[in-house]
C-alpha cells in the first residue's frame, strides 16, 4: 500500500496503490507531496508521470474515514490542507505532470488529476464528482480547475449533477488530451515531452502556468524575462 517510483527514461512514475478501490487517506495526499518535492529536484527527471496499480481505478476519492473524522471535528490521518498544498505542487512543480487514468477517476482522484499539466486515459477512462449528491462539494480543487479546463457551463453541470464523464466525452471537451489502449500508448505519448530539451520544458511550464494568473501584460513580460533567461544559457 502506498506510493512507489520509478525513474524510467526521463520519466519519474509515481504509483499508487491501496486495494480495492485506491482511496486516498490524507496521509498518502501528504506523502504525494514528498514525493514530488523528492521528483522535482531531480536534475535527471523531465516529466512527472501520476497512476494507479490497482485495476481499474485511478482513485475513488478520499478515504471515507479521514472524511468522517472531518465532519465530526476529530483529526484525521493528516491535515485536510494536504490537499491543497499537493495539488499546487502537482500544478506548480518545475516539470510538467502527466494522469495516466485506466479506470475511475472520482472526487479526490479526479481532483489530483486536474492538478496536472496533462491528463491521458484510456476507453476505462471515467470522472466524476459526488461530493454534492453527499450533501457537501468539492475540496480539492474541483470547483476551481474545472472550469478553467473545460468552461463554466459544462464544469458547473458535472459538479451539480455528480454524472460521470466518460473517455469519449472527456476527449471532446478536453478534459483528457489524448485516449491510449495500453502502457505502450501512454510511454508513446509521453516521450513527445521527453524529446524536448528539459530547461524549455521548465521554463515554458513556468510561463503558461504563473503568466495564467496574471494580467496578460505582466505574463508577457513573465514570458520575455524567461525567454532571455533559457536563451542565455545557450
Amino acid at each position: 500500500m502506498g506510493w512507489s517510483i520509478r525513474n524510467d527514461d526521463d520519466v519519474a512514475y509515481l504509483s499508487y496503490a491501496n486495494p480495492p478501490q485506491n482511496r486516498l487517506p490524507f496521509h498518502a495526499v501528504r506523502e504525494l507531496d514528498d514525493a514530488l518535492r523528492q521528483v522535482g529536484d531531480d536534475e535527471t527527471v523531465k516529466v512527472v508521470a501520476i497512476r494507479s496499480d490497482i485495476e481499474g481505478y485511478f482513485s475513488a476519492g478520499g478515504d471515507l474515514a479521514d472524511i468522517k473524522e472531518l465532519i465530526a471535528g476529530g483529526e484525521p490521518s493528516a491535515p485536510f490542507d494536504s490537499w491543497l498544498s499537493t495539488s499546487l505542487r502537482l500544478e506548480e512543480m518545475p516539470q510538467p505532470t502527466v494522469a495516466l487514468i485506466d479506470g475511475l477517476a472520482a472526487s479526490g482522484g479526479f481532483e489530483l488529476a486536474l492538478a496536472c499539466t496533462f491528463r491521458l486515459g484510456t476507453a476505462r477512462a471515467e470522472f466524476a464528482l459526488r461530493e454534492v449528491s453527499a450533501g457537501a462539494l468539492p475540496g480539492g480543487g474541483a470547483t476551481q480547475r474545472l472550469p478553467r479546463v473545460v468552461g463554466m457551463p459544462l464544469a458547473s453541470e458535472i459538479v451539480l449533477t455528480g454524472r460521470t464523464v466518460g473517455a469519449e466525452e472527456a476527449i471532446k471537451i478536453g478534459l483528457l488530451q489524448a485516449l491510449v489502449s495500453d502502457d505502450d500508448g501512454f510511454d508513446e505519448w509521453l516521450h513527445r515531452l521527453t524529446a524536448m530539451p528539459r530547461p524549455s520544458l521548465i521554463a515554458a511550464k513556468r510561463a503558461l502556468v504563473d503568466g495564467a494568473r496574471m494580467p496578460l501584460v505582466e505574463g508577457l513580460r513573465l514570458e520575455q524575462r524567461l525567454f532571455r533567461e533559457l536563451v542565455r544559457q545557450k
